[in-house]
């Protein structure tokens, strides 16, 4: 896709006019004195038609204080078949499958949640979000009549303030929502948006925004997005499609941003963001930051491609099982029908607590961090040559043959061998880390200069 001038007005003219009131702050703005904040701190975006490579992408970046996640599977007599990832917190409250922090249906869609401002007027009974995402995902079959479900939802129940993004084979769209108001966006055709939570269309203002700036975090989310999207340094017009290595070093690089965003310093009523620094750059990350300095909680990312032609069975939710700088992505296909017990939300959380121990390992010992990242982009450059040759193409010759059974037998066992390798892998890191450290603690022992190794020992094949 080439974008004439017209449009690249259009699209400057609707991204340079994002009205974003800011989650997770507390901040008086200077009109109205409002105060704002949120129980997380997503981020993501959504990439379509030609700017997608001819796929659709829907991205989400999960900040929370909620860790445990793990996929739930539904496969109602009514309704559609769905796959979500939800928390343990969401199983105890909403029910298996009932809440979803992302899913995909049989039908191709894919939509996420996006938390919003916590300080709205409630109703008395206002939905989650999350439930009301799973429902829609349960009964449409389009991403216009997601959209269109959620916003009855709102209209009738009142939903907990925020935004939900969906893309289909087809298109994408965006619904935000407070209370009982909602506004809607799209449909997005061969172009992109970032999101950053509540608000970013500019027709849904249950404040008046008249004395806020740009959202910091929406503008860093955009120009990290260009940077894939429009590589030229210049500034040219040309497009490079967007494919899922780059998304996966999107999500990365949300919350671990090496290099800082340039732009203007973003205020927020009278003062500036914490951290700016001189030449109007902010060296802090997308999404592991809070605008006064305290540090967040990137919980997760969620990649989902859905599939023109087999939507039903290879339409995809890539999965971090923790936060992506430690973790690698998992392809949860919707053609399955049964889950490996250790992400199965029914079971123990397995595969959370042991990425869990991983993670406050690395937290500990940052120095292991580059070897726990080698280790996983190892695993999934093998595992992308695996997605196609054992999954994609012979699944797509049983389903163009009739054998469905075989399509989903195929994709079940692959799934399985996956995150046994990748709780085989994580278990390896562990006791790596333990071994290490352990060590450097008793020098009687000789090991006072032991270093984390290049990580060899955990990969069967090279890439």
């Amino acid at each position: 896709m080439t974008f004439s001038p017209m449009n690249l007005r259009r699209l400057a003219s609707r991204l340079s006019v994002l009205g974003v009131l800011c989650p997770l702050l507390a901040v008086a703005a200077t009109d109205n004195d409002v105060e704002l904040d949120s129980e997380g701190e997503c981020t993501g975006y959504v990439v379509t038609g030609e700017a997608g490579g001819g796929e659709n992408f829907l991205h989400k970046n999960r900040d929370s204080s909620s860790w445990r996640e793990g996929v739930a599977l539904l496969i109602p007599e009514r309704g559609l078949k769905v796959l979500v990832v939800q928390t343990d917190t969401g199983v105890k409250k909403h029910g298996y499958g009932m809440n979803a922090v992302s899913g995909i249906n049989a039908k191709g869609m894919a939509a996420a949640t996006f938390a919003g401002t916590t300080s709205e007027p409630r109703p008395k009974e206002p939905w989650d979000p999350s439930a009301a995402c799973s429902y829609a995902l349960q009964h449409t079959a389009s991403a216009e009549n997601y959209v269109k479900k959620f916003a009855s939802i709102v209209t009738e129940h009142g939903v907990i303030a925020g935004m939900s993004a969906v893309v289909s084979p087809t298109e994408g769209w965006k619904i935000e929502y407070a209370g009982h108001q909602s506004a809607v966006e799209g449909p997005y055709l061969d172009d992109f948006s970032p999101i950053a939570n509540a608000y970013t269309i500019t027709t849904m203002k249950p404040h008046d925004a008249g004395g806020w700036s740009r959202h910091g975090r929406l503008r860093k989310c955009r120009e990290l997005l260009e940077r894939g999207l429009y590589p030229n340094t210049q500034g040219e017009p040309w497009l490079r499609s967007w494919d899922i290595v780059k998304a996966f070093d999107f999500a990365r690089n949300e919350e671990a941003l090496e290099n800082p965003i340039s732009g203007e310093p973003d205020t927020f009523g009278p003062s500036a963001l914490p951290g700016t620094v001189v030449g109007g750059s902010d060296p802090r990350p997308v999404c592991d930051s809070l605008p006064w300095g305290r540090s967040g909680r990137c919980v997760s990312a969620h990649i989902a491609v859905p599939d023109a032609k087999y939507p039903a069975h290879l339409s995809v939710l890539w999965w971090s099982l923790d936060r992506p700088t430690i973790a690698p992505f998992i392809p949860l296909f919707i053609g399955v029908t049964e889950l490996p017990a250790a992400i199965d939300a029914k079971a123990d959380f397995e595969a959370a607590d042991r990425f869990q121990e991983l993670r406050q390992l690395l937290s500990d010992h940052p120095e292991y961090g580059p070897l726990v990242r080698e280790v996983w982009q190892a695993f999934e450059t093998r595992q992308h040559r695996r997605v196609m040759d054992e999954v994609r193409t012979p699944v797509r010759a049983h389903l163009a043959g009739g054998r469905k059974a075989e399509a989903e037998t195929l994709l079940n066992a692959f799934l399985a061998a996956q995150v046994d390798e990748v709780m085989d892998i994580a278990q390896k890191l562990i006791a790596k880390i333990q071994t290490d450290t352990a060590a450097k603690l008793l020098p009687a022992l000789g090991n006072e200069s032991a270093e984390p190794s290049q990580g060899s020992e955990f990969v069967t094949e090279k890439p």
